[in-house]
């Protein structure tokens, strides 16, 4: 491999028309290849070596940054270097497919902890409302019943980027979307039906997140999701495509229809008679699937690669499939990362240790272990503190009794202000609520149980909170921080590409 001091060397060299090209040519490209970039480029030598030099630094930034920043760092050179892009790509691309904790950094929204219902007695009637009022940051809690989420023009400045929507289960909560644009956009805990079209055609920098849901009724007429040049991440949800039309579902209409650089990565998922899971040009990852029925196809076009862990998949062209040992979120991984001291260490663990961002991204966890590790890694690197325990809340029970009663009194004011208070009691309250409302009306017991379901959420939110915080600290101050060999942490100072 060669170095970005080399190559910086070598610039001035490249400026000689006798000379010629005498770059070394990198691993990753064919001598045929390598032979005709010099042929075509010689008479563009700086600008070949300046991507050159580039394509190194992108190199060695892949631990630091997310798949979505490199692969528009990438998208930068298209036209500069456009023979060697797809060889360099695939030189980084199993890298980048398989950092899951970078990749949930590009398609998790950055949430406030502000919480919006919709629904009867809920803050907005429809989901539509709710969009429209919205800002980045909002988890909207949708009830029972069935939803609809569009692009359809709203006010001025809202969009579906950092939206997390939430239902109340697939059994109960289903949500008919069409969508062409969104970023990091979070739905979880429903049924998305597709109604025999994609629900989402997305393009050029959409990044999408799917959680515990159940998608349905993708047809013959584009499968359920198309995305170029996006990024995907799918966790426990359950494709099921008993109700499509087999007969027209083909290799063009696969569940995911991926054009162009886009990279999904799909756990602990299961595919229902749902025929084609995937068709991607770029690496693509089924980590814990399960299939059913005609399911579990996979097809790659070149040069895309189909990564597969404990996953039941047919890979056609069949040397285009691979398995995988591991994911950057693994324990293992993560283990072997807090134990490198020097970066200059071989090996994926050794690029994380010092990542900042792989360690924000970990607090998310779901082994508190890990997420222990990571607090303490960002203290020891940054001197970052992470709160780690959401606020207690109110809990005193002679209040709490008192606005029940409230909650049916004849003034609608007097109503509304005792349901603000019991949203904003805390966790300890909920054995006193549980307890108290077995005594209570039907309607009274109705909303206890939304606001038990609204504690659920914002206890789970102070974690999404503070990684979001983190985040955002981050990506403004990275290019102010450097390394300190001496003190062995970052420090402001000159621009540093070693986060």
């Amino acid at each position: 491999m060669f170095s970005v001091a080399m190559l910086m060397l070598l610039t001035g060299w490249l400026q000689t028309p006798e000379q010629g090209i005498v770059v070394p040519r990198p691993p990753d490209v064919s001598d045929d290849e390598w032979a005709r970039i010099q042929r075509g480029y010689q008479s563009e030598k700086r600008e070949f070596a300046r991507a050159l030099v580039e394509f190194e630094r992108i190199r060695q930034a892949v631990s630091q940054s997310t798949p979505a920043e490199i692969l528009h760092r990438v998208r930068d050179l298209r036209d500069v270097f456009a023979p060697m892009q797809s060889s360099f790509l695939s030189s980084i691309s199993r890298e980048l497919a398989l950092n899951y904790v970078g990749i949930r950094i590009d398609t998790a929204p950055r949430l406030s902890g502000r919480i919006v219902e919709v629904g009867p007695g809920g803050d907005h009637e429809t989901l539509k409302q709710a969009i429209e009022s919205a800002s980045p940051g909002d988890t909207i809690l949708l009830g029972e019943g069935t939803f609809v989420l569009t692009n359809a023009p709203v006010r001025r400045g809202s969009s579906l980027e950092d939206i997390a929507i939430v239902g109340m289960g697939a059994e109960r909560t289903t949500l008919a979307a069409k969508v062409t644009s969104c970023r990091r956009l979070r739905l979880a805990k429903l049924t998305l039906d597709c109604n025999d079209s994609p629900a989402f055609i997305l393009r050029f920098g959409a990044t999408l997140e799917l959680q515990d849901c159940l998608v349905e009724d993708f047809g013959a007429r584009g499968g359920a999701i198309q995305c170029t040049n996006g990024v995907l991440l799918v966790e426990r949800c359950t494709f099921d495509g008993r109700e499509r039309d087999l007969v027209r579902a083909s290799l063009t209409s696969p569940v995911f229809d991926l054009v162009g650089e886009s990279l999904l990565l799909v756990r602990n998922s299961m595919f229902v008679e749902a025929g084609v899971i995937a068709k991607a040009s770029y690496p693509c990852v089924l980590d814990g699937c399960k299939v059913t029925g005609d399911s579990g196809r996979v097809v790659a076009v070149i040069p895309g690669m189909v990564l597969v862990r404990d996953s039941e998949v047919d890979v056609s062209p069949a040397e285009s499939g691979d398995e995988f040992l591991e994911s950057s979120d693994d324990r293992e991984v993560v283990a072997r990362a807090l134990e490198q001291d020097e970066p200059a260490d071989s090996g994926w663990e050794a690029s994380l240790a010092r990542s900042l961002a792989y360690w924000i991204g970990l607090l998310r966890h779901d082994d508190p272990a890990t997420r222990d590790a990571a607090r303490w890694q960002l203290e020891s690197l940054a001197g970052l503190e992470v709160e780690t325990a959401a606020p207690s809340g109110f809990s005193n029970p002679g209040l709490i009794d008192q606005w029940l009663d409230e909650i049916e009194d004849p003034e609608p004011q007097v109503r509304e202000r005792a349901l603000q208070a019991l949203r904003a009691v805390g966790d300890s309250a909920r054995s006193h609520l549980e307890k108290s409302m077995q005594s209570r009306s039907p309607a009274v017991r109705q909303i206890v149980q939304r606001i038990l379901r609204f504690l659920d959420v914002r206890r789970t939110l102070h974690r999404e909170r503070e990684y979001s915080r983190l985040i955002q600290w981050y990506q403004e101050n990275r290019d102010l921080l450097a390394w300190d060999e001496e003190q062995s942490r970052y420090v402001r100072g000159t621009h540093s590409t070693d986060r």
